[in-house]
């Protein structure tokens, strides 16, 4: 399985978003709609793949809603179906790492529903309280569907 870091510009997450590359801003969104067909994943035109080619993250932007005391930061992007199967639930994990690169926390999304061939919008989040604990950079740890 491919692992993809998703690195901020600082620790307020101002971050970057490029088709294909493994970084995010807020000022930039990457749409990547185009469909695939069986067995031909163009890996280039996402950001993550999982490992057995049934699923893709679009596109994925970083936030941090709430202030210095307190609040809620994450990702927020699309993922797509990109089988020929009708998924009864799909799941993203993402962990979410300091500026030394330590486990501060984790955030994950799940649907109950994913039809082949369409995006679903997640958001891998989690509270702090501190401005400390706004994430650094994160990764996709885990992403599956069945």
């Amino acid at each position: 399985m491919k692992r993809r870091n998703f690195l901020t510009a600082s620790s307020a997450v101002v971050g970057t978003s490029l088709a294909g590359c493994t970084s995010f801003t807020n000022d930039q969104t990457n749409d990547n709609s185009e469909s695939n067909t069986e067995n031909s994943v163009d890996e280039s035109q996402y950001v993550y793949v999982n490992e057995n080619e049934t699923l893709a993250v679009v596109n994925g932007d970083p936030y941090v809603d709430g202030n210095e005391f307190g609040g809620t930061t994450g990702v927020t992007g699309i993922i797509e179906n990109i089988s020929n199967i009708d998924m009864d639930y799909a799941l993203i994990d993402m962990t979410f790492y300091d500026v030394d690169d330590v486990i501060i926390n984790s955030g994950f999304d799940v649907t109950n529903s994913l039809p082949a061939g369409v995006k679903w919008q997640y958001d891998c989040s989690y509270p702090y309280t501190e401005k400390y604990e706004i994430w650094e950079n994160a990764s996709i740890t885990g992403l599956e569907g069945y």
